[in-house]
């Protein structure tokens, strides 16, 4: 809660970024998800909306309650992730 308060003062990665907007959107927080929704560019809107639908996405799910492992995630290179149509491979 408290970084959300204060988010204008801080940037947060993309990582932070998606692991808040799939926590609001499991818990029902719309208002909460479009603020985190806004955080982002045109373009990264797009690939991480196209990438929700992913079959990737489900096997992340488990992986949300430790954020620190997507410290690293850049949504701009979700496109080429998901183009290259390994899902069998990623889901086990």
């Amino acid at each position: 809660m408290i970084s959300e308060e204060y988010s204008n003062a801080t940037n947060f990665s993309d990582g932070e970024i998606y692991v808040q907007i799939c926590q609001h959107a499991k818990n029902s927080g719309y208002f909460a998800e479009r603020k985190w929704w806004a955080r982002l560019t045109k373009r990264k809107r797009d690939f991480l909306r196209s990438f929700m639908h992913h079959p990737l996405r489900k096997a992340l799910d488990p992986l949300l309650c430790m954020p620190s492992i997507f410290n690293g995630l850049n949504i701009g290179v979700l496109d080429k992730i998901m183009a290259l149509k390994c899902d069998e491979v990623s889901n086990n």
